[in-house]
């Protein structure tokens, strides 16, 4: 019998804020494992890798220098765990308050999808509006009346327009005020439809949720100064005292938001009695710069540890005997997210043993090429933007007690660390050095990627 799969993703969870977390999850019989890497620092490059099992440079989805972002590549699509699950019979469901987790950027196969998208405007623009605005975007604004017939968009057009006369007012941020969307990013609704699928009694079945509640804006001051923060960083190249002030306190608000609506969620998945034969994981996609390093606030193009060290709690189901891990230098990528998948179901219809140090691997990576945000693509210098400075390619890797990145463009050791607080020797970067340029091999092979000199 197949188990049930629930993947729960609460986005922008730092590793190091995860215990209120982790404190609710023992209850119902859950591990929580350590020294998981993201392979991203951010949403859509992380989540594919989930998807696919693929690192960045292979599955396509990700950020580029000029500031583009590209959805998950069509040949890759058919490895996606919403197909591979859906052709072993299983209904695949999603609930996402994430504009980017959708069929717009890859995201497909999914029996059903729904989008509780979390944003500050009261008109947002949901995934499937996004392909009609590429057209529009690629055939140029002369054209915009014709295929806003064509496509039968006369609401999109309205939406977009008042769109822009309450970001010129401001009223979208009274609007974002009142509703308390700096709190709520959409998990009370997400819940709501998660339980509402599980009363229907259909199994197998894989469950895919994306709760938003720990990403920014933190605050009523963000929301009243539409876009401040990350406009100040980008012009400045470090964050506003008060906004940094305001993200750290926020922030932990927003972890003990979540953790409530975690235990009302588990809550739900026992009540419907769906515990005892499914596989549950939650995780992060990746973290968030509260201030560190100088100033810096977001998850923007580095690969620091408060970026891609993420939280991995998994309940198996009753049938598998779990292994606990045997080796504690070894590391784990979410990349592998979709082998665990894949591993329990094949050992609950065989020896009913699942050993999760199989999957742990000597040395992972992760990956950034640039900057991902649309400020960007409006910087012309580094003295008009000086956050331009920070835009580069970079891997780092997580090797024993070690970790190295690497900027791929001026081929300079960006930071290097030994998590055991013995230093670490010129032959031991060296060595690390030799990894990344290996594991950048792949990132030529890539059509939408180079690397530096």
């Amino acid at each position: 019998m197949n188990p049930n799969i629930f993947l729960i993703v609460i986005d922008t969870l730092r590793w190091d804020y995860s215990d209120p977390i982790w404190d609710v999850l023992k209850k119902w019989g859950f591990r929580s494992y350590d020294r998981v890497v993201a392979s991203a620092p951010w949403t859509l490059p992380s989540h594919a890798s989930m998807f696919t099992g693929l690192y960045p440079s292979l599955h396509g989805g990700h950020e580029t220098l000029a500031g583009d972002v590209y959805p998950i590549r069509k040949s890759v699509r058919r490895r996606l765990i919403t197909k591979i699950l859906g052709d072993l019979g299983y209904k695949c469901y999603g609930f996402t308050a994430n504009a980017l987790i959708t069929p717009a950027f890859g995201f497909n196969y999914f029996d059903h999808l729904r989008e509780k998208i979390y944003s500050i405007d009261p008109l947002p623009i949901f995934s499937e509006d996004l392909k009609y605005l590429k057209m529009v975007k690629e055939d140029g604004i002369k054209k915009y009346i014709k295929l806003t017939f064509k496509y039968r968009k006369t609401r999109l057009a309205s939406k977009i327009m008042l769109r822009y006369m309450l970001r010129k007012t401001h009223l979208h941020s009274l609007y974002s005020v009142i509703t308390r969307k700096h709190v709520d990013k959409g998990a009370k609704h997400l819940i709501r439809d998660v339980e509402g699928r599980l009363k229907s009694n259909i199994k197998p079945l894989f469950v895919f949720i994306n709760f938003m509640e720990v990403h920014e804006p933190y605050s009523i001051y963000e929301l009243l100064k539409p876009g401040y923060s990350i406009k100040y960083l980008m012009e400045k190249g470090r964050g506003d005292p008060k906004i940094i002030s305001y993200w750290r306190r926020g922030y932990r608000r927003q972890v003990l938001e979540i953790t409530r609506r975690i235990r009302e969620l588990m809550e739900r998945i026992d009540e419907e009695n769906y515990i005892d034969n499914s596989l549950i994981i939650i995780t992060s996609d990746h973290g968030q710069l509260l201030g560190e390093y100088g100033g810096l606030i977001n998850h923007i193009a580095f690969l620091y540890d408060e970026l891609i060290r993420i939280p991995l709690f998994i309940k198996y189901p009753e049938e598998i005997e779990a292994k606990e891990i045997d080796d504690d230098t070894r590391w784990l990528s979410n990349i592998k997210i979709y082998d665990i998948i894949l591993s329990v179901i094949k050992s609950m219809r065989h020896n009913k043993i699942f050993n999760i140090s199989k999957i742990y691997m000597p040395k992972v990576y992760s990956e950034s090429f640039g900057i991902h945000t649309m400020p960007i693509r409006r910087c012309r210098s580094e003295e008009e933007c000086k956050f331009l400075r920070y835009n580069k390619r970079r891997v780092a890797v997580y090797y024993k007690q070690y970790k190295l990145v690497y900027d791929l463009d001026t081929a300079r050791v960006e930071e290097y660390k030994d998590y055991n607080g013995l230093g670490i020797s010129e032959e031991r970067i060296e060595e690390l050095i030799r990894y990344v340029k290996n594991h950048a091999k792949l990132i030529m092979l890539t059509g939408r990627i180079r690397i530096g000199k």
